[in-house]
Order: structure tokens, then C-alpha cells, then sequence
């Protein structure tokens, strides 16, 4: 059994965030604005930024709306609530109304297309919030 060295690990690392780093310069990214996405009673709502990849964009646009998406985490109905169309780096708060009161893993995602017509879908970081 070959024991696995310090150095091997951070080779690992090192050339899967060489890896991830090249995606990303390729791929649009969706993220949240601080401190979200937010709680309230029977409600949960989000905001956040977009980048697009360098260089020159790869042509890569918004393609529609935010949809912001919340799913139980102990199973159940999935909730989802559509958005204004993202523009200028930003998208605008989205909410999703008439929630159970319970624990929720949330996500927002924005359909990206390029100049080719390609077409892909991003999402946000998982974020589980607790919706009293």
C-alpha cells in the first residue's frame, strides 16, 4: 500500500483549482449578494450578482429569468418563483411567498447563451435557510 505524500495531495489540489480556474474563465458565474438568501415568516428571498467569463465574454449573455428554487430538506413539495431578467452583473431580489414553516436547502439559477446558441444553466451555492 503506497502511503500518500504531502506533496502529492497538494499536486491533487493544485491542478484541480487550475482546473476549476479555467471553467470559470470559460463560464459565466452566479453568486449571492452578502447576507443572503434572507428568512422571514412563510417567505424566502434572494439576490445576487453574475460575472461572465473573459476574455471577451465568450459571447455568453443572460438568457431569462432568475428562478429561485427552495426544496425541503426533509422531502416534500419544491417551491420555486421566477425573477426580473439579470442585467448589468446584478439580479434583483426574488421571493418565494406562502412557505411551511420549516428548513429549506435554496438556490437561484439564470440560463446563460453565447453567440453559437448554446445555452447553459448556473446556480448559485446551496444555502439552507430555517423559514419560521
Amino acid at each position: 500500500m503506497k502511503r500518500i505524500t504531502s506533496v502529492g495531495l497538494v499536486a491533487v489540489f493544485v491542478t484541480l483549482f487550475a482546473a476549476h480556474a479555467a471553467w470559470a474563465a470559460n463560464n459565466p458565474t452566479v453568486g449571492w449578494d452578502t447576507g443572503q438568501p434572507v428568512a422571514a415568516a412563510g417567505q424566502v428571498s434572494g439576490s445576487g450578482t453574475y460575472t461572465l467569463p473573459n476574455p471577451n465574454n465568450a459571447g455568453w449573455q443572460p438568457n431569462g429569468v432568475v428562478v429561485l428554487s427552495a426544496f425541503p430538506t426533509g422531502g416534500g413539495q419544491t417551491f420555486t418563483q421566477g425573477g426580473k431578467v439579470p442585467a448589468n452583473g446584478t439580479w434583483a431580489k426574488v421571493t418565494i411567498m406562502n412557505l411551511p414553516t420549516g428548513q429549506y436547502t435554496v438556490f437561484a439559477t439564470i440560463q446563460f447563451k453565447n453567440t453559437n446558441g448554446d445555452t447553459t444553466n448556473i446556480a448559485t451555492p446551496t444555502a439552507i435557510v430555517n423559514v419560521p
